[in-house]
């Protein structure tokens, strides 16, 4: 997808990305980094959250969160992270839930 700048009117290029985390087998709906930005967590169409180390840029834990598609990730704090499914369903989860 090519992006305009508006006030030369011309077309530039996509950036390249810098790395592109694999793991899901679904959808990514929503994303929020964990903490000073070392971790973050992806929820998918299929209700599953991946927490990533953003040094390694490796999983650190998969977890089968809920049966309904993942609306929104939302890290509150460093120790806690609340999901949304179809905005009914929400679920605290602590931090320590991922790395146990």
């Amino acid at each position: 997808m090519m992006k305009v700048d508006r006030a030369a009117k011309k077309e530039l290029p996509a950036p390249i990305p810098y790395s592109v985390l694999r793991g899901h087998d679904s959808a990514v709906n929503s994303i929020d980094f964990v903490g000073e930005n070392h971790g973050l967590i992806s929820g998918d169409v299929a209700g599953s959250l991946y927490y990533w180390n953003m040094k390694s840029l490796e999983i650190i834990k998969q977890w089968n969160a809920h049966t309904a598609s993942v609306t929104t990730v939302q890290c509150i704090n460093s120790a806690s992270t609340i999901t949304y499914v179809l905005s009914l369903i929400v679920l605290l989860t602590s931090h320590d839930h991922f790395l146990s």
